[in-house]
């Protein structure tokens, strides 16, 4: 749960002797489906067309557009099958081109980083010098074949 859930969750009153969380006030006993008040509540705020479930699908997104990966994701919502949980979070397309943005300026920077220091590191590493894997990948690469790519070329 999230620090925000449990901090909401601490902020209701409690009902003395009972055990749980949600209760009914009349009984002490714990709510067995709280739809009814929600119902209630969404019908007083003029969004009867929320549904409960909606609230996970909601959830769901939220976290995948904050970076969160579907498997954990996934984990967390209990689904057994990634396909379901892909459901749950539904796409954004502004997200995606805000994300894609955000990865075309980190790569540009390192292509830039890369030229900037000659071709001698690799790219995203920092102080790999000649001994880095894509270095060596790419001696490798220049004994087999002469059709490298140019930002390749210019590594010695």
């Amino acid at each position: 749960m999230s620090d925000y859930a449990i901090e909401q969750l601490r902020s209701l009153v409690r009902v003395v002797g009972c055990p749980y969380v949600f209760a009914r006030l009349d009984t002490h006993n714990r709510w067995i489906n709280p739809q009814g008040p929600f119902d209630a509540g969404r019908k007083k705020a003029k969004l009867e067309w929320i549904g409960f479930h909606d609230l996970r699908h909601f959830q769901a997104t939220q976290w995948v557009m904050r970076g969160i990966d579907l498997r954990t994701v996934q984990e967390l919502l209990g689904h057994s099958d990634i396909t379901t949980t892909m459901r749950y979070s539904h796409f954004a397309p502004s997200h995606a081109m805000r994300s894609i943005a955000e990865v075309q300026k980190a790569e540009a920077a390192d292509v830039e980083k890369a030229r900037a220091t000659n071709g001698r590191q690799a790219i995203g590493s920092e102080g790999a010098g000649e001994t880095s894997p894509v270095n060596l990948l790419i001696a490798e690469c220049r004994k087999e074949d002469s059709n490298l790519h140019p930002l390749a070329r210019t590594r010695t």
